[in-house]
């Protein structure tokens, strides 16, 4: 072969990988094994984020509409497909591989993939192909009214629904085809009983993978794959993964089991010795205020005052506790707000020193209708405006400037489901990297910190969750956001 012929047959290799890129796919075994299996109900089962169980899904479900399988045998086509996600968000990210894998020749006309929305064009988007073929896409926390009434060939469910009433609908919508149903998940985020006992029964046949070495290793290959900035997916990262992941959630979201490990400390790598400091950080940098409302023994009112410092180019910032408020077993708001004004004073600071302030939903306390225990962001803001430290802080009844936010508004954030896990991993990722400081006088979040189970509302939670809350901005902003700039200079 002349090298000009050589050059050509290389071109076209690069074109047809751009148009088939599954043809070019180097699988991991556990997907291989699940794209190979026959059975009519199957289950991909594995951790979070290293196995390419989505990528799976949408090759599966690539190869089903095309009416071609490498694998095994399929129907002809042209067939109907429905994917089911817990989420919109979830949808998009499927729709998004769909685009990046689909052979576009195979599309129709009228398939077009729209990159601002992160999705196919059209109110309900499909994705056709020109044999007839079409996907439909149906999202949400187990509503089963929005698959009601369809019939299909082939199913495919992303993450666990809610209930089994989803999966009975999804099957539901085979009967008249006979077609065949798969699952890709890990067991987290939602109620799985169900799956595995469907699982255990032989109800659904299932492909489970842990995270070890041997699975990282693409069929046909030598060694293990590297990830996108060159680091070779070994031993030594499967460690440094498991190393950042909360103690309790490694057995789900590392090896993809049923359950847990029963509840321990979570922040394992919580180091005294070098975490807990006696003097303010020096630089300049923006401080924010958490708080976490409450009433009562296990529910008190606390605020934590925090720096946050930006290391260019690192992913985590130095986090700096630098003062604490814990109310009494009773309080009242005008109490909670002498005591919050008070720690941001410790550190030799004014309310309007601060960058941003966060608290959460309001808190009724035990008799939630007209409590005087309640307990809110509005009722702390209006008691700070006429407390006698107000003008000492630049403040005035009315006019609270940075306002107290809702930690818990809008999309994402705090209040989105798995929060609490991401953040406490975030937390427990600074403390890995010596990126966490704690200054001595906060003995109550010391406590907290090293006693934290991740049960709600007990006497170790509230100054988490407040913790959260003043690292709103840090912890959950999308990483298109433009970070807070400095406002204070610590000398």
């Amino acid at each position: 072969m002349t090298l000009h012929a050589l050059a050509a047959h290389l071109e076209q290799i690069e074109r047809d990988a751009r148009a088939r890129p599954l043809h070019y796919f180097r699988w991991l075994p556990c997907q291989v094994a699940f794209l190979k299996h026959t059975g009519s109900r199957v289950l991909l089962r594995a951790g979070n984020q290293w196995c390419g169980k989505t990528t799976a899904g949408v090759a599966e479900l690539l190869y089903r509409m095309e009416g071609y399988h490498p694998y095994k045998p399929v129907p002809s086509a042209p067939i109907t497909a429905l994917v089911i996600t817990a989420t919109h968000e979830q949808s998009q990210n499927i729709q998004r591989r769909i685009h990046e894998l689909a052979d576009p020749r195979l599309l129709t006309d009228d398939t077009i993939f729209d990159p601002a929305k992160g999705a196919y064009r059209g109110k309900y988007p499909r994705v056709r192909f020109r044999n007839g073929s079409e996907a439909i896409f149906r999202s949400g926390r187990g509503d089963t009214l929005q698959i009601a009434g369809l019939t299909c060939s082939y199913c495919w469910i992303d993450e666990p629904p809610t209930s089994m009433r989803v999966y009975s609908e999804a099957q539901k919508r085979l009967l008249r085809t006979g077609g065949d149903l798969r699952l890709t998940c890990t067991p987290v985020n939602a109620p799985v009983e169900w799956l595995r006992e469907a699982v255990e029964a032989g109800q659904i046949e299932e492909v489970h993978a842990r995270l070890t070495p041997d699975q990282l290793v693409p069929v046909g290959a030598d060694g293990p794959i590297r990830l996108a900035d060159g680091t070779l997916a070994d031993q030594a990262w499967i460690d440094s993964v498991i190393a950042e992941t909360l103690a309790h959630e490694v057995p789900v979201v590392i090896h993809g089991e049923w359950r847990m490990t029963s509840l321990t400390p979570c922040f394992t790598a919580w180091d005294p010795s070098g975490m807990v400091i006696e003097s303010i950080p020096s630089g300049s940098m923006p401080v924010y205020l958490g708080l976490d409302h409450g009433a009562g023994k296990h529910g008190s009112s606390c605020a934590l005052v925090i720096a946050v410092e930006v290391i260019p180019g690192e992913d985590v910032p130095n986090v700096y506790v630098l003062s604490e408020y814990v109310s009494g077993d009773v309080t009242h708001t005008d109490h909670d707000a002498a005591g919050v004004l008070e720690a941001i004073e410790r550190v030799g600071l004014t309310w309007r020193d601060l960058t941003a302030a966060h608290g959460d939903r309001p808190h009724h306390g035990s008799n939630r209708r007209g409590s005087v225990a309640k307990k809110s962001n509005a009722l702390l803001s209006s008691a700070i405006g006429k407390s006698a430290k107000a003008g000492a802080h630049g403040l005035a009844p009315g006019h609270i400037v940075p306002p107290i936010r809702n930690a818990k508004r809008g999309k994402g954030g705090p209040n989105a489901p798995g929060a609490v896990a991401f953040g406490v991993q975030w937390l427990n990722r600074c403390m890995l990297r010596g990126r966490f400081f704690v200054h001595r006088r906060c003995v109550n979040l010391r406590q907290s910190i090293q006693a934290y189970e991740m049960k709600p509302n007990t006497e170790h939670s509230h100054l988490i969750d407040a913790l959260r809350y003043g690292l709103k901005d840090t912890i959950y902003a999308d990483v298109r956001h433009t970070r807070a700039g400095a406002r204070i200079a610590f000398r």
